[in-house]
């Protein structure tokens, strides 16, 4: 009978044991946050530095002190295109320590945070020799700490650069005044002048309506067949007139 009642007490604590484990751990797993990562400038040239921003958002931590106060990350890039410079924290985080891509950081005051917002940003320069076109910078292996767990980010974010012709952007200006082949360059060797255009412009103009008046001038002209035509008129009647005359005189006998 004891140790019927020994066993009983045996498998009640283990009940409650595996009980209170597997509420500690569906408590963890309630845990959750995403984390960011961005930069100003999507379209970079040879030396330009690239300042990348990470930071927490949509914080859900109930275990712990119910908020994120340390993490570790690997900051992932393109080495052949990127060289790291600097780091820097924020108001309430530290900047992060940083090494062949691992950072490392906690809050200034030692206390969680639990409020969507930037916890560091690291500087890069783009290589002189980098190649052109598009770099992936990316945030894996975040782990969070709320100072009694550990928890993983619920997201793996990345950011793009592109890295472009340092010549691009500085090609011949349209509206440069100095530039020998511009059309606006009242100046330019082989530009057309504004006043030279406009003079033509007006001379073309005048010759426009000199042919106009020319043309309306014509029109008040008989034309050739027309004028045949009056001339034979006038001299028909002439002669009409002068039958007339002759015959009254020399029937007056005069």
């Amino acid at each position: 009978m004891k140790n019927i009642l020994k066993s009983r007490k045996i498998i009640g604590i283990v009940l409650v044991a595996l009980l209170l484990f597997t509420t500690n751990v569906y408590a963890v797993n309630n845990d959750s946050y995403k984390t960011t990562i961005s930069t100003a400038n999507t379209e970079v040239k040879t030396g330009d530095t690239v300042i990348v921003t990470i930071g927490l958002r949509d914080i859900a931590i109930e275990s712990g002190e119910k908020g994120i106060g340390a993490y570790t990350a690997k900051v992932e890039f393109d080495p052949t295109v990127l060289e790291y410079v600097k780091t820097d924290g924020t108001d309430k985080w530290e900047a992060p320590f940083y090494q062949n891509g691992l950072i490392t950081g906690h809050t200034r005051d030692g206390e969680v945070v639990n409020t969507n917002g930037s916890i560091g940003t690291i500087t890069f320069k783009v290589k002189s020799d980098a190649k052109l076109g598009e770099s992936i910078i990316s945030l894996i292996n975040f782990l969070g700490s709320t100072a009694v767990t550990d928890v993983d980010a619920n997201n793996v974010p990345v950011t793009r650069i592109t890295v472009i012709d340092n010549n691009i952007g500085n090609g011949n200006d349209n509206d440069n005044p100095n530039g020998g082949n511009n059309n606006d360059n009242p100046n330019g060797g082989n530009g057309s002048s504004g006043s030279n255009s406009s003079n033509g412009g007006s001379s073309n103009g005048n010759s426009s309506s000199n042919n106009k008046d020319n043309t309306i001038k014509q029109d008040k002209l008989p034309k050739t067949g027309e004028a045949d035509i009056v001339v034979y008129i006038a001299i028909a009647s002439g002669a009409v007139l002068a039958t007339i005359f002759f015959v009254k005189m020399k029937k007056f006998n005069i």
